[in-house]
């Protein structure tokens, strides 16, 4: 680690199932790069008795407890902590990420759309209306690489600028170089290729900030000239995150997370990051 930490904790998102694990040991090794807590969360929906009332919470689920053993043997020095919590999950989880630094959650990938009900993956509805970043783990954690890279997929805008801050930090904490791609479109009409060039430029510009914030940090862009999804799933083969902008929502009940991100989530083979809005206080305090 090269730099300063935050104190912003890590909440993760368990249902017992083997892919949760996998998000516990993920987000146990974030808490401890960042130096600080994690939280363990587990969300029971709801249930109304036959006179109108709501059931009494039950008993703690035994994987809270063996999530938090696994998570202390994992990272010894971090503190880790579990709650129960009873609601919609949704809403509960985008609560909790108003005052986390990451949500973590695992998804299954071979589930199908229907499996999931009919509001679809919890994922998706979240997606778009939590407060900071949102790690999504699929597999088992990769092996130690020797040239161990975090990759960004970058845009001219606000998104795409917060989805750059959030990866430089999180290549700074874990060591790693930064592979910024920038999606160039297939169409070269004259508007289209001006569009281009000050893309490249504000991009440009872009990566020579995060270079100065990070001097020791290795930067690399480059330019692709095909699909943007599959442009990152090529660059992100053998990386250790992929860290991608998503669109936020004010409608509570818009799951519109957008074609590159959808991909990303089911096709990539590292884990993925996807940020709607950075926390206040963020890594490199870079701001919302």
């Amino acid at each position: 680690m090269r730099t300063g930490t935050t104190q912003s904790r890590i909440i993760v998102g368990v249902d017992g199932s083997g892919v949760s694990r996998q998000a516990v040991l993920w987000a146990a090794e974030e808490a401890r790069l960042r130096r600080s807590e994690l939280l363990i969360t587990h969300v029971e929906a709801a249930v109304t008795t036959a006179n109108g009332r709501l059931a009494s919470l039950p008993a703690q689920k035994p994987f809270l407890a063996a999530s938090a053993a696994a998570a202390s043997h994992r990272e010894p020095a971090i503190p880790v902590g579990t709650i129960q919590l009873r609601g919609d999950p949704t809403e509960e989880l985008i609560r909790l990420s108003k005052t986390s630094g990451v949500l973590v959650i695992g998804i299954d990938r071979t589930r199908p759309w229907p499996g999931h009900g009919a509001l679809g993956p919890l994922e998706d509805r979240i997606l778009v209306h939590t407060h900071c970043p949102i790690v999504t783990i699929s597999d088992a954690p990769k092996a130690p690489s020797d040239q161990p890279r975090v990759v960004v997929g970058w845009k001219p805008n606000k998104t795409g600028r917060r989805a750059l801050e959030a990866g430089a930090a999180e290549a700074d904490l874990r060591s790693c170089s930064l592979t910024v791609i920038n999606v160039v479109p297939l169409t070269r009409s004259t508007n289209v290729v001006d569009g281009v060039a000050n893309a490249e430029a504000a991009l440009g510009g872009s990566a020579e900030t995060i270079m100065r914030r990070y001097p020791g940090l290795p930067v690399s862009v480059r330019q692709e000239d095909r699909d943007g999804a599959q442009a990152l799933l090529w660059e992100a083969g053998e990386a250790q995150l992929l860290v991608i902008g998503c669109r936020r929502s004010e409608d509570r009940w818009s799951v519109r997370t957008g074609t590159v991100v959808e991909t990303a989530m089911r096709a990539a083979r590292c884990h993925v990051m996807l940020v709607g809005r950075l926390p206040p206080r963020s890594l490199a305090d870079f701001g919302g």
